[in-house]
């Protein structure tokens, strides 16, 4: 169980290496001694830097690190046009590809026919 004063003793060591890191300047109101664990130091410094509009987030489609450009997504996949691949809409980060878009199987010319993907059985019927 802890107790309030490892929780403040822990409070404590956390501020004092973030002292140490820079990240607080000497109008620091943080004091755990009077019980106040709050400061306006990041606040101060920011504003010293001149950011005082709020971010935006830049939300990116994940990239494909057979060539690194961003993927598209059809509504129904992630696919990569580069490199002819594809994931499902549910991939997250490191899956692998679910298939090769560009593998079609064998479509080589038969040498009877010259059709492309021929099995073979098809030879000797009518109309084919």
């Amino acid at each position: 169980m802890v107790t309030m004063n490892d929780f403040l003793e822990r409070v404590r060591a956390e501020h004092d290496a973030e002292v140490a890191k820079g990240l607080h300047d000497q109008d620091c109101e943080h004091s755990t001694s009077e019980g106040f664990l709050l400061c306006h130091c990041s606040k101060r410094r920011r504003e010293a830097e001149g950011r005082t509009a709020l971010p935006t987030l830049s939300w990116n489609y994940p990239t494909c690190t057979g060539c690194w450009e961003e993927v598209s997504h059809d509504g129904d996949s992630f696919r990569c046009q580069r490199c002819k691949v594809s994931w499902s809409s549910d991939a997250t980060d490191g899956d692998t590809a679910d298939h090769f878009d560009d593998d079609y199987g064998d479509i080589s010319r038969c040498p009877e026919c010259q059709r492309r993907g021929c099995t073979r059985s098809d030879h000797g019927r009518v109309n084919v």
